[in-house]
């Protein structure tokens, strides 16, 4: 048997992106861009109330690296928000009236969403990090078990909508409309 070159495993890695989406990763990609806006509020407030919480006089100057890891991921935060704000914009523009995505353009528009949630993480530990370095260790102990414990409730609660969204019938009525679609153009 023979073994097979760097190139062809590069075309096979190229036809395999390029693949179009079957019905239910196109829903999926369709959703995206139906958030996009929502995307851009969110990210928008996100930056909003991270440069708002640089601006208290408490964060300056920092005494301790605690505080300066607070105010380095809230700077973070506003940054990375921006930036998925602009993406979700320039990709609302590149991605309107698709009528077929491809795996990478499914790729593509899932990062306005990353970014966003990495936006939101970024905020949530700095603010935390702050409150630790202007506290008493054992109340910035506290608060941060108590965001640990509702990201570790979002991770799980993120994998169960993962699960039943990828179940046959998981994206609901759209799917269903779809599947008859599909039998009635098979059937003509």
């Amino acid at each position: 048997m023979p073994h097979s070159t760097l190139g062809e495993k590069l075309e096979s890695q190229r036809l395999w992106w390029n693949k179009q989406l079957d019905v239910r990763a196109f829903l999926v990609f369709q959703r995206l861009l139906r958030f996009y806006n929502t995307f851009v509020i969110l990210s928008a407030l996100i930056s909003g109330l991270a440069v708002a919480a640089l601006t208290f006089p408490d964060f300056h100057p920092s005494t301790s690296g605690v505080g300066e890891v607070g105010e380095g991921l809230l700077c973070s935060s506003a940054v990375t928000g921006v930036l998925s704000a602009v993406m979700a914009t320039m990709l609302l523009f590149a991605f309107e009236g698709f009528e077929r995505a491809t795996r990478t353009d499914l790729a593509v528009a899932w990062s306005p969403l990353v970014l966003l949630d990495i936006s939101i993480v970024e905020f949530l530990v700095g603010i935390v990090c702050w409150y630790w370095a202007k506290n008493v260790a054992w109340r910035g102990a506290l608060v941060a078990v108590e965001l640990g414990s509702l990201m570790g409730c979002c991770v799980a609660l993120s994998v169960w909508v993962w699960l039943r969204l990828s179940a046959k019938g998981g994206l609901g009525l759209e799917e269903r409309q779809r599947s008859v679609e599909q039998g009635r153009a098979a059937d003509a």
